[in-house]
């Protein structure tokens, strides 16, 4: 079996499709992964190229692949991911069904890192947490650390999260939102808690929360800024 790629797809737009990912998508006999990457992947392969959507849960998906790839060992198999491999993406699930050793990973540009190149926020504020099909005590986190970024799901919007920050008493805190980040509908959001329940509801996001007065301003100042670049002439 050749080795697999794992090719970090970026936000969505090609604009931030990394060089390295288009290469490597051009090798590839085979693109696996969610129907929007697929879709977004194919004009860089090869026009023979076959697909295998993610249509089942993520294990029975994998052991799918894995057979596929046993029985035609000479296909060249492309994983897209996306954002980047690195960021709360599905390598650690492909390490328990593939060797580790046999997949390249192409790094991607993730979503937090474009929102944040936005806001004019560096990556070094405070952690990134995924609330993909999880729940986590994100607050707990954002109290340690004062700032925080979220990946969020329908379960977990901007509207829910500022209904918890209401409720735990920080309707001082600062929210901003990245919607549909990279598309021609992204819209781009800063404000209080309130104010981002009042502007539900919302496609896929990042969501960046900060309870410290410095970075709260510097969110604050960006705020009419990033009225320009929602909804992007792309």
């Amino acid at each position: 079996m050749k080795p697999i790629h794992v090719i970090g797809m970026g936000p969505g737009h090609p604009d931030y499709l990394l060089p390295a990912a288009m290469k490597a998508l051009k090798q590839c006999d085979l693109l696996a992964g969610g129907s929007r990457l697929i879709e977004a992947g194919e004009p860089f392969a090869p026009p023979e190229v076959k697909k295998f959507p993610l249509k089942s849960d993520l294990k029975t998906w994998c052991l799918q692949l894995q057979d596929t790839l046993r029985q035609q060992p000479e296909i060249q198999a492309g994983i897209l991911l996306s954002g980047d491999p690195g960021c709360h993406s599905l390598v650690p699930m492909l390490h328990q069904h593939f060797d580790s050793n046999a997949l390249i990973l192409v790094p991607g540009i993730s979503s937090v890192q474009l929102f944040l190149s936005h806001l004019q926020l560096p990556w070094t504020h405070g952690p990134v947490i995924s609330l993909h099909g999880r729940r986590t005590q994100w607050m707990d986190v954002l109290w340690h650390h004062s700032f925080i970024n979220l990946l969020t799901d329908s379960g977990s919007g901007p509207e829910v999260l500022a209904k918890e920050l209401l409720e735990a008493g920080h309707s001082d805190a600062v929210m901003a939102v990245g919607e549909n980040l990279s598309y021609k509908n992204q819209r781009l959001m800063v404000g209080s808690p309130q104010e981002i329940r009042q502007q539900a509801p919302y496609q896929m996001n990042v969501v960046v929360i900060s309870l410290d007065p410095e970075t709260r301003a510097q969110l604050q100042q960006r705020k009419n800024a990033l009225s320009s670049l929602s909804r992007p002439d792309r």
